[in-house]
């Protein structure tokens, strides 16, 4: 296998895990706010289809934040901590689903030399007519999985709410 392809399979599997992680935390927000408009399950399944179903993770934070600020017993700094991680973590989510993996000599260097994902975005000028190369964003092992135990932490605690039943009402 050249090294084009593993650096291509290898971005596949780091996206395809970080994205699943993060499909799982915006089905918890999802229930989180649901449960504070309503207790009633056709009305939650209505706002998730229509409402939930058209906006994108980001969009729910202010939501949840709102939702969260909402409940007396919860402590602000945690709440605010998480809401921090959570935009942080959507943030390397963009990176990882928009940005293509870059498969230049450069890239390579990086995966071969430093076991490194390189992934690029794209300027939006062109140098004698190919795109130029804008930022750069990289990822070790040990960077995905800090990234994939965060989202794991985060999501913990949204069970945790999720758990606890709170009546938002």
């Amino acid at each position: 296998m050249d090294i084009q392809t593993q650096i291509i399979e290898s971005a596949q599997a780091l996206r395809g895990k970080v994205i699943q992680k993060m499909i799982e935390m915006d089905i918890r927000i999802d229930i989180i706010i649901g449960n504070y408009f309503t207790a009633n399950e056709e009305k939650h399944r209505e706002l998730t289809l229509v409402v939930f179903g058209s906006i994108n993770t980001s969009a729910k934070i202010p939501i949840l934040e709102y939702v969260l600020s909402r409940d007396e017993t919860n402590e602000k700094a945690s709440m605010s901590q998480l809401l921090n991680n959570m935009r942080k973590v959507i943030e390397e989510r963009n990176v990882l689903a928009h940005w293509p993996v870059n498969i230049t000599e450069e890239g390579q260097n990086a995966f071969t030399h430093h076991v490194q994902l390189m992934f690029v975005k794209m300027k939006t000028g062109k140098v004698a007519g190919v795109p130029e190369l804008g930022l750069q964003k990289t990822f070790s092992e040990d960077k995905a999985t800090l990234l994939i135990n965060c989202i794991d932490s985060i999501n913990g605690v949204l069970d945790q709410i999720i758990g606890n039943g709170r009546d938002y009402g």
